[in-house]
């Protein structure tokens, strides 16, 4: 049996993002950086219309966040018109790279909508990251909106005083037997920490939402980013708590929960 690694070659796109960020081709040791995808190879993600720095401490933001990014807008949107003069308060939990909060807190910004943006993520790396994106995407610095930045155990460490009206999480969603299947550029080079939701898929969605209530404001909103695998079946022990909602994504598949605190 021949065990050596083929060469990596790149697709027309792989060679076009490279040359985007200004990594040579003829730099690069094909042998050595085998399905590496190119974002962690030029350290650079695009995300909503936005460049993020990322590294191996972080996810790759996916496609599909974005629409999670629209679907909470939308509510911020209402939330300021029934109350324009109000702060809107919210979290990003699990954030990585910040493309979530980051992204949110700008395009508030944009909208004239004044609020604070908590990001955190268990991985200390990942807020320094997240922090560093903000610093560079937020020029010239919002008046409106404020950053903050913790290292926290899903809500753990969040001050209790503090009534959120919007808290949003990705967290680890994928079911621990299926990391194993995915393809080679995810599960040998993205953090497996940031993937395996335990052998269900929801063991850290379920934590987080059994801290969330006492976290969240009168009608407080929770928005959470599933498998494809996962139905609002799996959330109807939440139902005394919460009104749940399920929403696809432009693929047709499950993907996320909006949850509004009764």
């Amino acid at each position: 049996m021949n065990n050596h690694q083929a060469k990596r070659i790149l697709d027309p796109r792989e060679q076009t993002y490279l040359a985007r960020f200004n990594v040579s081709v003829s730099n690069l040791d094909m042998n050595a950086i085998g399905e590496t995808p190119v974002e962690y190879l030029t350290g650079k993600a695009e995300f909503y219309n936005r460049v993020f720095q990322v590294t191996k401490d972080t996810l790759i933001p996916r496609v599909e966040t974005e629409e999670l990014v629209d679907l909470v807008l939308k509510d911020i949107k209402n939330l300021h018109e029934r109350n324009e003069s109000k702060e809107i308060i919210l979290a990003d939990i699990g954030c990585g790279a910040g493309p979530i909060g980051v992204t949110l807190g700008l395009e508030m910004d944009k909208l004239k909508i004044k609020g604070t943006v908590y990001s955190s993520d268990v991985s200390k790396e990942a807020v320094e990251i997240a922090q560093r994106n903000e610093g560079l995407l937020n020029i010239p610095q919002s008046e409106l909106v404020k950053f903050e930045f913790l290292t926290s155990d899903l809500l753990r460490s969040y001050p209790t005083d503090i009534k959120f009206d919007i808290l949003i999480a990705n967290l680890p969603y994928i079911p621990e037997q299926r990391v194993d299947h995915l393809g080679e550029s995810v599960k040998d080079y993205e953090p497996h920490l940031a993937l395996k939701g335990g052998e269900n898929g929801l063991s850290y969605i379920y934590q987080f939402l059994d801290q969330s209530p006492s976290y969240l404001s009168e009608n407080g909103l929770v928005f959470l980013e599933i498998d494809h695998t996962h139905s609002l079946q799996d959330f109807l022990d939440y139902k005394d708590r919460f009104e749940i909602s399920l929403f696809k994504d432009e693929y047709g598949q499950n993907r996320f929960v909006r949850l509004e605190k009764r």
